[in-house]
């Protein structure tokens, strides 16, 4: 595989080249996701070398991934750090997020690239990035990242390239390159794995507590007992991971241990295991003088710099040669990303995780292209098969069957040792491995793609796998054998933890906590839901499923659907939704509602087709919906022709967007760039000049000085006669909204902080003294009770305080925060009592499930089936619901209308005035015996 100036594989040059086109098409953010050890690092550096033009900023995560890159660039001959890269600036993530606001607006930068960009999800780091794009206009980013979730499994799972979303990523990713496509296509080695299931004599004890709870005083137990003694029996003489270890372990071969990230002081720190390790090996027979050893974490910089370098380039700290001796690199957090030593032969994985991301990124620094490898294969492929198959057999590698290609590729492959048991994920790759060669072989009845691996059978041990296999056997006695055994294991869950949020693969033996070796209660509920959808369900099932709150996969008619579009309409004012929005109520977002946004993407495609009735377009056209934003040369210059006749020019922003949500502003920026290329024909060039365009394209200005921005800030004073800002208000006089100007309320917002930090000159305090600046804000906020009274205001429009924390009322007041903090007081039992009496006679939700709790004693009290309506109602607060119910005894309406509730619950206040002429407001002042305020 021949590597060009930067190391980059034909797969590299590949998605580099998509990367150059995403620019040249004017997009200014661009993304890949390639596999750890697959060199994202020479893409970046390629983009360096391409921009000598740009002043870039390069940002990683740790200072060793900076370290390694200055490596990279010294090593080779063709580069020089002076001469190629002086236009680059490398920082860390921390280090970026440590720049005030002015400093980071006042960088010199065009160009940012992201090193493991996920890392922006964290809310410091990418509020110091969102900073530096806010504020630099026209600035490019290249972002690289091997995964693009942050947090996974957790409730602050963040995906910052989730297709159609809001992300910096989203919908930016040109190349995408995983794991089994690197190992498919021969650039990173197929690995020999080595591990063992170390918990099996917890699962015997736990099997043993089972079998002596269910059998007590029986022959039986005395049965399990007998046959449990001998599977513990031969656990104990068959699985010694740390023998397993030393088999696997090359005399001379160069390692990185990963240890856990949460240590306990002589127990799992990494001194103590770096200890272990040493008096293991001196029992083994080596002398200390054959082993060297290195260790790198956070806490370490200095220290860890030099363990590093020293350990990249095969020496001691003192500088003596390491090559003939085994070399163990213990490492916390320092090896996942973005690091690669060169040859090494392998990792130790002594850190075991929950998480598929830290995992692949351990294993793919020993996956990593090893650049000895070709010269090892040669020299092997001299010797004859008999003396390969003993070095195979030396080394505990399997061997049998194999060619002597194959033998000496497992011989040069590296060796993953698992300490943790971390099996559940080799499993999965072996698993996608060989659905994807599958996948490769017979798409289209031929082969697509080449498949660069030979031998298929993957070395993969898993001591005590057949021990495993006996346990499984004896547990499944143990485990629930019917529907409500399985249903009582939910019902603790959702006791527990409020909710059935639980993921497919949980496993539990008593409804709360994981167990490995427990009941697959994830996928039980996944059946109930499938079962559920088929009609299977009895019920009495449905019912008590939905008692505890299970969430059944939402389905609606076209009308049903129609009505959660025209509230969200009522609501925004357009129909601009995401396609995963999902919605209970039809304008705020539940993740565990109905998929309005993907239903009104199918209305389009309908639409499109020609399969949408006529009545179905005209109430979409009703709410707004807009069919088609692509529209020809000839529809475009008709609309700038309209702006022209009433504004008498077509200098328009870039960003300037038709209420049809069409961007005008783009077309013509798009006529003048193709003007400027010479794609524009002499008949529209004339067409423009007709309305005196001017051609030129307008850089826009970046970091306007003080003054310019205190004559904004004054222009307001003048016009608003206050200085109470607004943070998020963005203008080009001051006085005007203009998403295209500057931000005048983070301005004066900074301000502040700069007098609070003594960072103002006395003329600049004079000034801002003279337009009415408050240095200190408490004394524009407001009381207790004046912030319940917005609070109030909201509850008798709303319905409900499920405000955003960073909502803000009309007057400037930030109500979403004041709620927030109510709620946390609450918590620390910070209110008095009178507060708390006055916010929940505003529907104030401080717990989800005793909101829900007091709902269903309300319908429980007037003899109404709960079960059947508690998954709509629970969205709603109980004063909402009582108001309502009230308001329809007085009318001498049924509560049930049917077998459903009264469709009062589920309509809009639009349709409620028209209909009953009430508003939610009037129903709530009402119940509440509050009078409005004319």
């Amino acid at each position: 595989m021949n590597k060009n100036i930067l190391g980059l594989y034909p797969h590299n040059i590949e998605s580099y080249k998509k990367v150059k086109e995403a620019y040249q098409k004017g997009e200014k953010v661009v993304g890949i996701l390639h596999a750890t050890g697959t060199g994202k690092t020479f893409n970046a550096l390629q983009l360096a070398l391409d921009n000598k033009d740009k002043q870039i900023i390069y940002v990683t995560p740790y200072n060793s991934i900076i370290e390694h890159i200055h490596e990279l660039i010294k090593e080779n001959p063709e580069l020089d750090y002076e001469r190629d890269f002086k236009h680059v600036k490398f920082m860390t993530y921390a280090g970026l997020a440590k720049l005030s606001p002015e400093e980071l607006e006042e960088l010199n930068v065009d160009m940012m690239i992201l090193d493991e960009f996920h890392h922006i999800g964290a809310p410091v780091w990418g509020e110091a990035v969102n900073k530096v794009i806010d504020s630099h206009k026209d600035l490019l980013i290249f972002g690289m990242s091997a995964y693009s979730v942050r947090d996974r499994g957790t409730q602050y799972e963040r995906d910052m390239a989730e297709d159609n979303g809001t992300e910096l990523f989203s919908d930016k990713i040109v190349s995408r390159y995983d794991l089994v496509d690197a190992i498919l296509d021969g650039v990173l080695p197929v690995p020999i794995y080595k591990s063992a299931y170390i918990n099996l004599l917890d699962y015997v004890k736990r099997l043993e507590d089972k079998a002596t709870k269910k059998y007590k005083g029986t022959p039986k137990l005395t049965e399990y007992l007998k046959v449990l003694s001998d599977v513990k029996r031969k656990i104990i003489s068959n699985i010694d991971v740390k023998e397993m270890m030393f088999s696997n372990l090359k005399k001379n071969g160069k390692y990185i241990y990963f240890c856990p990230a949460m240590s306990v002081t002589n127990q799992n720190d990494i001194h103590t295991i770096m200890n272990d390790m040493k008096e293991f090996l001196l029992s083994k027979g080596y002398s200390e003088s054959d082993f060297e050893f290195y260790f790198t974490t956070g806490d370490e910089e200095t220290l860890g710099m030099k363990n590093r370098k020293a350990f990249y380039n095969d020496k001691d700290l003192n500088g003596r040669d390491t090559s003939g001796k085994l070399r163990i690199m213990f490492a916390i957090n320092q090896y996942n990303e973005g690091v690669h030593a060169p040859n090494v032969d392998g990792v130790i994985l002594g850190r075991e995780t929950s998480s598929d991301i830290v995992y692949y990124e351990q294993i793919g620094r020993g996956l990593s292209v090893r650049g000895d490898s070709w010269i090892q294969i040669e020299e092997l492929q001299k010797l004859d098969i008999d003396t390969i198959k003993e070095m195979c057999i030396s080394r505990d590698i399997k061997c049998d069957g194999l060619s002597k290609d194959d033998m000496i590729e497992r011989l040069v492959a590296p060796t993953i040792i698992d300490l943790a048991g971390n099996i559940a994920f080799i499993k999965d790759l072996i698993t996608d491995l060989k659905h994807r060669i599958r996948e490769r072989e017979l798409e289209g009845g031929h082969i697509k793609r080449i498949i660069n691996i030979t031998d298929r059978s993957f070395d993969v041990e898993l001591l005590g796998e057949d021990l495993l296999d006996t346990l499984n056997s004896i547990n499944s006695e143990f485990l629930p054998q019917s529907w409500n055994d399985s249903y009582l294991l939910a019902k603790k869950y959702y006791e527990k933890y409020g909710n059935l949020n639980i993921s497919r693969k949980f496993k539990t033996d008593n409804g709360i906590s994981f167990d490995e070796y427990g009941y697959p209660l994830g996928e039980w509920l996944a059946v109930q839901k499938r079962e559920y959808t088929y009609g299977n369900l009895s019920v009495e099932q449905i019912n008590l499923l939905e008692d505890i709150g299970i969430v059944w996969k939402v389905v609606k008619t076209w009308d049903e659907s129609y009505e959660l579009a025209s509230k969200y309409y009522e609501v925004h004012k357009d129909l601009k939704i995401n396609y995963k929005f999902k919605t209970i109520d039809g304008f705020i977002y539940n993740e565990h509602g109905y998929n309005l946004g993907s239903w009104l993407v199918n209305q389009r495609r309908l639409y499109r087709l020609g399969r949408l009735s006529q009545d179905k377009i005209s109430k979409l056209e009703d709410i707004g919906i807009v069919w088609n934003i692509i529209k020809s040369f000839e529809e475009s210059f008709k609309l700038v022709l309209e702006y022209y006749k009433v504004h008498g020019n077509i200098d328009l922003p870039n960003e300037y967007i038709l209420e049809d949500g069409y961007n005008l502003g783009g077309f013509i920026y798009s006529q003048k760039q193709l003007k400027k290329q010479g794609k524009l024909s002499e008949d529209r060039i004339k067409l423009f000049d007709d309305l005196g365009i001017d051609w030129t394209i307008k850089e826009v200005k970046k970091n306007p000085s003080w003054d310019e921005m205190y004559k904004l800030a004054s222009n307001y004073y003048n016009e608003y006669k206050n200085l109470d800002v607004k943070r998020n208000f963005i203008t080009l006089d001051g006085i005007t909204i203009n998403e295209n100007g500057y931000n005048l309320g983070r301005w004066v917002s900074r301000q502040r902080v700069s007098y609070k930090n003594n960072k103002l000159t006395k003329i600049q305090i004079d000034k801002l003294e003279d337009i009415g600046i408050k240095w200190n804000m408490e004394a524009s906020y407001k009381s207790w009770d004046e912030s319940y009274e917005l609070a109030l205001q909201y509850f008798l429009v709303n319905g409900n305080l499920n405000i955003k924390t960073d909502y803000v009322t009309e007057c400037g007041y930030n109500l979403g925060a004041w709620i927030y903090l109510q709620r946390k007081n609450y918590v620390q039992e910070k209110l008095s009592e009178e507060q708390i009496e006055k916010l929940n006679i505003i529907g104030m939700i401080w717990n989800v499930s005793d909101n829900y709790s007091r709902i269903k004693q309300i319908l429980q009290s007037r003899g109404i089936n709960y079960r059947k309506h508690m998954s709509y109602l629970k969205q709603y607060s109980v004063i909402e619901v009582e108001a309502k119910i009230k308001y329809l005894i007085s009318k001498g309406y049924d509560i049930i209308d049917g077998t459903k509730l009264h469709e009062i619950f589920n309509m809009s206040d639009m349709n409620m005035k028209v209909k009953y002429g009430v508003t939610k407001e009037d129903l709530i002042r009402d119940y509440l015996g509050i009078e409005k305020k004319v």
